[in-house]
């Protein structure tokens, strides 16, 4: 008894180590259902879809926490319920009206304590296909959304298929980007992308993806496009293009005022060397030698008088 009223400090918030074990062996029973769990969905677009955070674990969940949290992800990022089209209870997700990009993973996470994340259920969705258009020879990034599988399937793999049917690009499923260099033609048509847990035989399909591949636009078409989806970006480059050139700007004229200074100083030391004068001062030369004889008369007139 001594030991489970002892306090333990979890991500700033105290716990008994009776709830720490308790929460573990509901992590354990919740681990043992997810290798029977098996979600993987097609809807065409326009139709609708309901997913459950629902198991045999959450009846002893809910009776130890009767106020636990549940939070849903789409693709490893926080859902954002859209009212017009989406219904959320405490254990239900409905999504109405379905689009291409709901494609991906969902996940639904309990939280039976503050800091305390534990998954309990993970589906697959497809919903039609992504169109991905690709500028010919430029990289093409194909994005499976396997990422939560391979979190919590540590030997589950993804791979995708391609327009010809054939099995590519073999990787981790914690791998969710796959890069292919130097798009081609061959490249154009629907691409499909598969996990594949290897402990527990099961597969699901993440998303479809049709590439589209356009021909190579002119440099202005491209800079166009280019500021339009990436426009911090652009904002960041144009700044810093107007600042270097305000910077270069402001050293070409330094450099100029040196150079005309330095010029000047040239003539003057040639000038001095040869013996030339300059015309102002050749001119204040002539007026004091026309005031002197007027100096001079005056002084006699004064010694006169």
């Amino acid at each position: 008894m001594h030991c489970e009223n002892n306090m333990v400090d979890s991500h700033n918030v105290i716990v008994t180590k009776r709830e720490v074990k308790l929460i573990n062996g509901l992590q354990i029973l919740i681990k043992f259902e997810l290798l029977k769990m098996h979600f993987s969905l097609e809807r065409e677009p326009m139709q609708s879809v309901t997913m459950e955070c629902r198991s045999p674990a959450m009846t002893m969940v809910q009776k130890q926490y009767p106020y636990a949290e549940y939070r849903w992800k789409h693709n490893s990022e926080t859902f954002r319920l859209q009212p017009v089209r989406m219904i959320y209870t405490r254990e239900e997700l409905t999504i109405n009206n379905l689009v291409p990009k709901d494609s991906g993973a969902y996940t639904c996470a309990m939280e039976p304590k503050s800091g305390q994340h534990v998954v309990v259920v993970i589906y697959a969705l497809t919903v039609g296909s992504l169109t991905q258009e690709v500028f010919e020879n430029d990289d093409m990034v194909l994005d499976g959304y396997t990422k939560e599988f391979g979190k919590l399937f540590p030997k589950s793999i993804r791979y995708w298929y391609n327009p010809n049917g054939q099995r590519v690009y073999d990787k981790h499923a914690l791998e969710s980007r796959e890069t292919v260099p130097r798009a081609g033609k061959a490249m154009a048509g629907n691409w499909t992308c598969i996990v594949e847990d290897k402990d527990v035989p099961r597969k699901w399909t993440t998303v479809r993806v049709h590439v589209v591949i356009k021909p190579v636009p002119p440099i202005s078409v491209r800079a166009r496009i280019y500021v339009k989806t990436h426009r911090n970006e652009s904002i960041a480059i144009a700044t810093c293009a107007i600042f270097v050139f305000v910077m270069m700007t402001y050293c070409v004229l330094k450099l100029l005022k040196r150079k005309q200074k330095r010029v000047q100083e040239e003539m003057e030391n040639m000038k001095s060397v040869l013996g030339l004068k300059n015309k102002d001062t050749k001119d204040f030369d002539e007026n004091i030698d026309d005031v002197t004889p007027l100096i001079a008369n005056n002084k006699t007139n004064k010694c006169n008088t």
